[in-house]
């Protein structure tokens, strides 16, 4: 995996798409200190079919602008959530046509394309979306191998990163985590609350999860999930899809005289 490079979706024009590339989305993507990567401006491009899936897959994230149905543009958006890229969706006010299903419950960043100053937020927004994406490093999924994708039951992306979030926020193998946290975590990843539920809902549909209703002393419902023995079957034939390790954190204080005593 290339760790610093940006990989872009979006249609080549010679025209304004072009000129949002190379005035926007290059500044705020080098702001958020990444390096863009576009195919039509790689010289050692040789056959681009097989050059755009090796990128895509290499690449540390996925910008894509879906203004316009684009068909090069929703083939490599698709093989990007393929390989469980993060992906920042723009999108500008041009498009009157509804989004494809699949893209409607997350998070696209809208922009307007009639003054300066809407280019300049688009630009911002961009920036702090890939800042706040890459310090996730801890990332609950991992990408595929061409051989994952072909040889495992499939399930949607959403559900493989909905059962990873609940397995890694409760406290034994048994026991359940409160949905109002899944819905956190989800959201922090880029998934919406519909998402969330239609993941969720998958998830129980297959009995890979269990929804769990308790009532407190005045009545009021909660609600909790658990992973049953199926759903921990699949996440043990498929852990290579997870990340099972994280980085300590830094300690960036500065040392004082105190750091050199004895820890009561």
């Amino acid at each position: 995996m290339d760790l610093n490079h940006c990989f872009v979706i979006q249609p080549f024009d010679h025209d304004k798409f072009d000129a949002r590339y190379e005035e926007i989305f290059v500044p705020a993507i080098k702001s958020a200190k990444l390096e863009p990567y576009r195919i039509d401006e790689d010289p050692s491009t040789e056959i681009p079919i097989d050059d755009i899936n090796l990128k895509i897959r290499e690449s540390a994230i996925v910008l894509a602008d879906i203004s316009l149905d684009n068909p090069n543009v929703w083939f490599e958006v698709g093989l990007a959530l393929a390989y469980g890229k993060r992906i920042v969706l723009v999108c500008s006010e041009e498009r009157k046509t509804p989004y494809p299903f699949d893209i409607q419950s997350r998070s696209i960043i809208r922009y307007s394309t009639g003054t300066k100053g809407g280019f300049e937020v688009l630009e911002k927004d961009i920036t702090r979306k890939l800042q706040s994406l890459m310090a996730k490093k801890n990332t609950i999924l991992l990408p595929e191998s061409e051989a994952d994708i072909l040889s495992e039951k499939s399930i949607p992306d959403e559900c493989v990163i909905a059962l990873g979030v609940i397995g890694g926020n409760i406290q034994s193998p048994s026991g359940s985590v409160f949905i109002g946290i899944i819905h956190s975590k989800m959201n922090e990843l880029g998934y919406n609350n519909l998402a969330t539920n239609l993941a969720l809902r998958n998830l129980e549909r297959i009995k890979y999860i269990d929804n769990i209703e308790e009532s407190d002393s005045f009545g009021n419902n909660d609600y909790y999930i658990s992973i049953t023995e199926e759903g921990y079957s699949w996440i043990y034939k498929n852990k290579s899809r997870y990340n099972l390790s994280f980085e300590a954190p830094k300690d960036n204080r500065e040392k004082t005289s105190y750091d050199n005593d004895i820890p009561f």
